[in-house]
């Protein structure tokens, strides 16, 4: 009887505990990827990597029982398939999720290289599902050390950055060219302004300033110390 009833839920058929072996696989390279991402406080961390690379897997290993169920329809048949749909839905729906950790801040964007890990730990998981365990070892491999060696070369290399200034002022062009030259002065340069005038016949002067820097909070520092130390005619100076 206890035969029985494991053979009609297939548990007697080899690949099950096949596909078993595969979903531990994903579970484990996507926890791998994951505990990276946690340890750096991001919002999807451990358990988001485990849940969509287990996801990913389980979507594959379906796929792959469609075409066994179907494998002997003939070529007269009217069923058509394409194990290959199930992935590309997981690859287009992953997309959203990642757009959930995706935070713009001022000038710039958070959460990039997390939705990346996302849409990557999405493709280890279809490649464990289908077997390829060489394929998500090393899939996962490569990812880790892009996230963990490669960190300190983002740091090494000098890029432009982005910030907007606001300088308050009494509305003279003096003041405005005082402060795009302490800007200048400070290791900045500022691309654009935008001016709002005030009732008392002040102005507030918005400015993109562009540094190149691999320490953009020091040249900020830099950028501010210089406005309040040589324009006089400021009255408020605020980054954001």
């Amino acid at each position: 009887m206890v035969e029985s009833l494991l053979r009609a839920m297939g548990l007697l058929e080899p690949w099950q505990w096949e596909a078993l072996l595969r979903m531990v696989v994903c579970a484990a390279v996507g926890a791998a990827i994951g505990i990276e991402r946690q340890l750096h406080g991001r919002a999807a961390g451990l358990r988001t990597h485990i849940l969509v690379c287990l996801g990913s897997g389980i979507v594959m290993l379906a796929s792959n029982h469609f075409a066994r169920i179907y494998a002997g329809l003939g070529g007269d048949s009217v069923v058509r398939l394409d194990p290959a749909r199930l992935a590309y839905g997981v690859m287009a729906g992953i997309g959203f999720l990642g757009a959930g950790v995706i935070m713009k801040h001022g000038m710039s964007a958070h959460g990039l290289t997390t939705a990346a890990s996302l849409w990557c730990t999405s493709a280890v998981g279809l490649a464990a599902g289908l077997g390829m365990y060489v394929v998500a070892g090393a899939g996962a491999a490569m990812m880790l050390f892009g996230l963990i060696a490669l960190r300190g070369v983002d740091r090494l290399v000098p890029s432009h950055q982005y910030f907007r200034l606001k300088v308050s002022h009494g509305g003279l062009a003096e003041d405005d060219a005082a402060a795009r030259g302490a800007v200048a002065a400070g290791g900045g340069q500022a691309l654009s302004t935008s001016t709002s005038w005030t009732r008392g016949g002040g102005a507030v002067s918005t400015y993109i300033v562009r540094v190149t820097t691999r320490d953009c909070d020091a040249v900020r520092r830099a950028v501010l110390a210089s406005v309040i130390e040589r324009c006089p005619g400021a009255r408020s100076v605020r980054i954001g």
